[in-house]
């Protein structure tokens, strides 16, 4: 078999945690060859979940750790990492859920399910704007520096106020499930820390406006509806929270 066979059913072993027949290529000396594939399975599975509890920590504190380490190790095993970094494994983790979710049934509404899911969409997006682009190096005065939205801007429409759940585990709080309600949220990444902002309804579309159609045209909204002055002063807010960067010309 050559090297690079090899190397590919070695990869393809991992992936299957160990159950294949490593008689033919596995030299395992003392330690029989399928307990020592079983080591690289093992160990490349116990990698990938450290990494997704680090990314996914309320929800792990929500969940608690047996359940979290089962619904992590089935989202791992359904979508094995294609990425020479680490840093996309959790992407899709609560599509995963929502698409793995219990029927839903007369007696049971499936709040508690979708409470997990926004939390996980909600911890995911915190990574995401972390590790994003970011304004940290805009020059006061240069010529990069025109009212902009940040770089780092995110939008989310969640069906539980999980952003909540925050202060909760800051404070040493138990993470539980809550009442659902539709819950608006901008995220921006201001001095290298993420602000998450509750924003009501009209907030969340005139930000909508702003990302698709530009600047120019999500002022205009709000200066129909509210004047120069509540333009000026609604600037200064989004400002004062981050999600506008930036001098007005």
């Amino acid at each position: 078999m050559s090297l690079s066979a090899q190397q590919a059913w070695l990869w393809q072993a991992i992936l299957a945690g160990g159950a294949q027949d490593a008689d033919a290529t596995v030299h395992a000396g003392t330690l029989p060859p399928q307990a020592r594939l079983g080591i690289y399975a093992g160990g490349y599975r116990l990698r990938l979940l450290e990494c997704m509890r680090a990314t996914f920590p309320l929800l792990q504190a929500a969940l608690g750790d047996r359940l979290f380490d089962a619904f992590a190790l089935d989202y791992i095993a359904a979508h094995p990492s294609r990425s020479h970094t680490l840093h996309a494994l959790g992407t899709g983790f609560a599509t995963h859920l929502a698409a793995t979710r219990p029927a839903r049934s007369d007696a049971d509404d499936g709040d508690w399910a979708d409470f997990m899911i926004a939390l996980a969409t909600f911890e995911r997006a915190l990574c995401e704007v972390y590790d994003g682009p970011g304004d940290e190096h805009r020059e006061e005065g240069g010529e990069d520096d025109t009212l902009a939205p940040a770089r780092s801007l995110r939008l989310l429409t969640l069906s539980h106020p999980v952003h909540e759940c925050l202060r909760r585990h800051h404070t040493g709080q138990p993470i539980e499930a809550m009442p659902a309600r539709t819950t608006h949220l901008a995220l921006a990444r201001v001095a290298y820390r993420v602000v998450v902002e509750a924003i009501n309804p009209v907030e969340h579309a005139i930000f909508t406006r702003i990302l698709q159609d530009g600047l120019a045209a999500g002022l205009a909204d709000v200066r129909a509806g509210a004047g120069d002055e509540g333009l000026a002063l609604w600037l200064q807010r989004q400002q004062r929270r981050g999600l506008l960067v930036g001098r007005r010309g």
